[in-house]
């Protein structure tokens, strides 16, 4: 008896299972769409080739003498990797989670709705831009921060007596 009552428990607790499958693979189809809408994926790639032209500046600048064929080859491989893994859905697999934690499924066919307007396809388009451009802007700002901040430390730490000479 207590076997049969397990076998229906079963079979009936089946359906739900499958639902929820469903309905995460139905999230993770609006996450997908969202993604490529808003050209995040975009924005993954310029990414790419930001840590291209950090790992070129760090060679140049360490004064070794490196071929030019280096950085060609530098450069193939880190944006080609960066591609295949986008092309892969890896980074969107990592993205359903963030997510998941902060839309739920009536948010993300909201947004989609947006993005599915004029004014919506207008701002996915300028998002990649708009992403390069602030963070040549972020990078520039940090610059102009790094001595203000030194200063302001120096300060603080001969306030306190600090010497660290």
């Amino acid at each position: 008896m207590r076997n049969k009552i397990m076998v229906v428990f079963f079979l009936l607790a089946l359906p739900l299972v499958s639902l929820g499958d469903d309905s995460e693979e139905r999230y993770e189809r609006l996450v997908d769409e969202l993604l490529e809408v808003t050209g995040a994926l975009k924005i993954g790639e310029q990414m790419g080739a930001l840590i291209v032209n950090q790992m070129v500046g760090a060679l140049k600048s360490s004064g070794s003498n490196v071929p030019d064929r280096v950085y060609e080859l530098l450069e193939s491989e880190v944006l080609d990797t960066i591609n295949d893994e986008i092309e892969s859905g890896s980074f969107n697999e990592l993205m359903y989670p963030v997510y998941a934690k902060h839309l739920d499924e009536n948010d993300l066919k909201a947004a989609l709705r947006f993005f599915a307007t004029k004014e919506g396809r207008k701002m996915a388009e300028a998002m990649p831009l708009m992403a390069a451009e602030g963070m040549a802007v972020g990078q520039q700002w940090g610059a102009a921060l790094g001595p203000k901040i030194a200063q302001r430390v120096q300060q603080r730490l001969a306030e306190e007596g600090i010497d660290l000479q």
